[in-house]
């Protein structure tokens, strides 16, 4: 057993049953356990979407089973307003009724106070903009990472009309995340430059993973690249 107050600390001193200890800095030392506990601050905060049903077993989780929590948040300039955990809800039609939920509550928030005040559209299309791959270029973390994606762009008054989509449980390099809701609204001819960022959250500082930029010319279906970070999007 191993304990640490940093999530992406891969310099542990490992406690043997014997009483020995033994320093390990590298997740292949830690292969050579029959059996191995790591006890950090927990950063997964959403629930695992595909689980598996709770029923008595000779293990606590099977193979295989669901790892991947999402949770997309609704902000206008920084303040959060709404939030949709995907795991909480059995069918698709559900999630997209919830999620279409969550958006419809930004109201006036997302408008501009001028004569344009019921059209938050102005600079882009009343059609979602969705995510259908996340690829890390480079890995930050030696267990899982917790990935979160925000696409903005400004509105007639300049407010920042944000949602964030977070991705918890990730254990391998590119996840297929298709159809997944990424912004309320999306790019049109000649309308607004939408911006992109990508943070894998930690306990500590987080881990910048780039930004980017795009527009109506570049899609309707694009990747992405930032730092360490690839993004499939589509509208």
């Amino acid at each position: 057993v191993a304990g640490t107050w940093n999530s992406d600390d891969q310099d542990l001193v490992v406690r043997s049953p014997d009483g020995s200890q033994q320093r390990v800095t590298d997740l292949i030392a830690l292969k050579g356990y029959d059996a191995f506990f790591l006890i950090r601050p927990r950063e997964s905060w959403g629930t695992r979407i595909n689980r598996q049903d709770s029923v008595p077993g000779p293990v606590i989780q099977d193979p295989g089973d669901g790892e991947l929590a999402v949770v997309s948040i609704f902000r206008i300039k920084g303040k959060q307003f709404a939030s949709v955990d995907h795991g909480r809800y059995e069918s698709g039609e559900a999630l997209e009724a919830a999620l279409a939920r969550a958006a419809s509550t930004c109201g006036e928030a997302c408008s501009s106070n001028d004569q344009a005040a019921h059209y938050p559209d102005y600079l882009a299309n009343v059609t979602p903009t969705w995510v259908d791959s996340l690829t890390m270029l480079e890995r930050t973390e030696w267990t899982t990472e917790e990935v979160e994606v925000t696409i903005w762009y400004y509105n007639r008054d300049r407010r920042r009309i944000v949602f964030t989509t977070r991705y918890t449980g990730m254990t391998d390099t590119s996840w297929e995340v298709a159809n997944r809701f990424a912004h309320r609204y999306s790019p049109k001819p000649n309308g607004a430059t939408f911006y992109i960022k990508g943070v894998e959250t930690d306990f500590g500082p987080d881990d910048d993973l780039g930004t980017s930029s795009y527009d109506y010319r570049r899609g309707p279906r694009l990747v992405l690249r930032m730092s360490k970070l690839a993004v499939a999007v589509r509208w």
